[in-house]
């Protein structure tokens, strides 16, 4: 009798269209994330050039790491880019983000709007335009000079230029979703503290902020891994200060011979450490999550003149900081060029040249970018759903844990494991557009 309602319930579930994409979809997260990843893993247990030198055994190349400097000082920086950018990111946003969730602000749509709008350009687009306002002739420089007429050049370059950059990077990360905690607390709570006595200031701490904290402590989660995989603005601001993605990336494609070996060890100690952070914000929320049979969201309050001034001015100065970088690539476009050199002139003929001689890379971009949406949104919606329903709870849980992998391992570590996979047969990939669409396609999936 059992063995007769297994089979139906086989029978049934072979002929169910979900079924097949789900398995469909478990092939695709077992190819393009199981396998680069387990690549990569054993890959960092080969012994590599340096292991016979340094030491040898199945964990050689771990303690090679762990005892050489350069790897550590790149391990150690990381921590502390990481430390500090989150830091002053949530410094400046976790307070902005409340008075815009409590008090009523002629502009506040306008405010958040072109906060979220800050995060569309790539991070290495931001480090290239700070390196041009704070260069030996940039336009913060030249603008001091004219106002102080001193010659003190700032120059945001190493340590200093990389958490300051990826802090204005991370910021509306923890922006958006601390304004969403804030604004979704029920009212009566923050009303009760005040009833029985308490004052504005401790019913923030002991209400208001406990209640908001899934939401802070998710964007700082956010904010430390991008910081954490973020490769393009340490390569571009950064010169000689290693972290640990241009430290992977430098021993992949070394000039005097690429250690594989070693560049995997290093992105196997990435994933560990942002495994931890995910299982600490994990650990750090279990029994936080607060619901209200009935929600109840109070109409803002209306700010005093001090107050108004204070939060008008917090987000001008955000939002001024944040479009800096985008001013200078637009007006730097529009300047000519001469021998390398910006001339005080304005001209169109750069976009002119660009849609004449250099439109490819721009169509491929878009190319790429949209067949990777594409598949994103086709997937994306069907495993959510699938998810969602928990058809087959096996195959759902499945889902669910491997296409949210990739929200946590950086991209440094994909690409290492996707060129270590489909470099041989029988799918030889590498240097060609289908793995960057696969790639792009499998580290936005889990949005």
């Amino acid at each position: 009798m059992v063995q007769r309602v297994r089979t139906r319930v086989l029978v049934k579930a072979f002929g169910d269209p979900w079924f097949w994409f789900s398995a469909l979809c478990a092939g695709i997260a077992t190819l393009l994330i199981l396998l680069p990843l387990v690549r990569v893993f054993s890959e960092s247990l080969a012994a590599g050039s340096q292991s016979s030198v340094g030491s040898s055994g199945l964990l050689g190349n771990y303690v090679i790491f762990f005892t050489k400097s350069r790897y550590l000082l790149a391990l150690t920086n990381s921590l502390k880019v990481v430390a500090l950018s989150t830091l002053f990111g949530a410094v400046l946003a976790i307070p902005l983000a409340y008075l815009l969730a409590r008090y009523s602000l002629r502009g506040k749509g306008l405010i958040l709007t072109l906060i979220t709008m800050a995060t569309a350009a790539p991070p290495f687009l931001g480090a290239y335009s700070w390196v041009m306002l704070t260069g030996r002739y940039g336009a913060l420089n030249r603008l001091l000079f004219w106002l102080l007429h001193v010659d003190v050049p700032i120059q945001l370059r190493g340590e200093a230029g990389v958490i300051w950059v990826i802090t204005w990077l991370v910021f509306p990360m923890i922006l958006l979703l601390s304004y969403d905690s804030f604004c979704a607390s029920d009212v009566s709570h923050r009303e009760a503290s005040m009833g029985l006595g308490a004052s504005r200031l401790k019913t923030f701490f002991k209400i208001e902020l406990p209640l908001a904290a899934p939401g802070i402590v998710t964007g700082l989660l956010m904010a430390a891994l991008a910081a954490f995989s973020d490769f393009g603005t340490p390569s571009i601001i950064g010169g000689e200060y290693p972290v640990l993605p241009t430290l992977v990336y430098g021993e992949f494609v070394s000039e005097m011979g690429g250690n594989l070996s070693m560049a995997s060890t290093a992105g196997i100690i990435m994933v560990v450490i942002s495994t931890i952070a995910l299982v600490g914000q994990r650990l750090s929320l279990a029994g936080k999550s607060f619901a209200s049979v009935a929600a109840r969201r109070g109409a803002p309050l209306v700010p005093g003149p001090g107050l108004r001034f204070v939060t008008i001015l917090l987000a001008g100065t955000v939002i001024v900081i944040s479009f800096l970088p985008h001013v200078t690539l637009l007006v730097v476009s529009l300047m000519k060029w001469k021998w390398g050199v910006l001339i005080a002139s304005f001209t169109a003929d750069n976009y002119a040249h660009l849609f004449q001689d250099n439109l490819s890379p721009v169509a491929v971009s878009f190319f790429l970018g949209s067949m990777a949406t594409v598949l994103d949104i086709a997937f994306g919606v069907g495993i959510a759903y699938v998810i969602v329903k928990n058809k087959y709870k096996t195959l759902s849980r499945f889902l669910n844990f491997t296409f949210m992998i990739p929200y946590v391992i950086p991209g440094i570590v994909f690409a290492v494991g996707f060129i270590i996979q489909f470099n041989q047969p029988p799918l030889v990939l590498t240097g060609t557009w289908i793995i960057l669409v696969l790639v792009f396609f499998i580290r936005k999936l889990p949005y």
